[in-house]
């Protein structure tokens, strides 16, 4: 089912149509599952593995039809395997291509991720988050990025001229 296109990467790099959810409540959560999906994507990270628990109950109690997916740094520990149909534990847009049967190879649209600092209310600060690759070949061993991808560094832009393009592009 075709949904709204959000600017995130995932969403930006695969052909259906998809609807990104930053923190919902649990009502907002239920009212989006209500609207019938194939998949579900529940990104997290290891301090906030109680509530993925908390939404794969939801999302297996009113979205019973809808495959799981579980992503992000807290696939990691135990236990993500026994509550979705399928786990991400590697770069996102390659693993949802290859599960919708996309080319894995496309070529990707990139994502700039506008951030507003405030202080009370006010904005103080405008930036941007650009990602211009992930992982890290140096594997130390208070870092979780190195290790999640195997301590390799996946690029996602390729040289400086790409990176100044999607810069230099970019309206907030």
């Amino acid at each position: 089912m075709a949904k709204k296109k959000e600017a995130r990467n995932i969403g930006l790099n695969i052909k259906p149509e998809t609807v990104v959810l930053n923190y919902p409540s649990e009502k907002e959560f239920i009212n989006e599952l209500r609207r019938g999906y194939d998949y579900v994507g529940i990104s997290y990270v290891i301090c906030t593995s109680k509530k993925m628990e908390k939404m794969c109950e939801i999302v297996r109690k009113h979205a019973p039809k809808s495959k799981l997916i579980l992503g992000g740094y807290g696939t990691t520990i135990s236990g993500a395997d026994e509550l979705a149909d399928y786990i991400c534990r590697e770069e996102g847009v390659t693993f949802m291509r290859r599960l919708l049967g996309e080319d894995i190879n496309a070529p990707r649209e990139h994502p700039i991720i506008p951030e507003f600092k405030k202080i009370m209310n006010v904005t103080v600060n405008q930036g941007s988050i650009l990602l211009a690759g992930l992982g890290c070949p140096n594997g130390c061993d208070f870092c979780s990025t190195s290790h999640f991808y195997g301590r390799k560094h996946i690029p996602l832009l390729k040289t400086g001229k790409e990176i100044w393009q999607i810069m230099f592009n970019f309206k907030s």
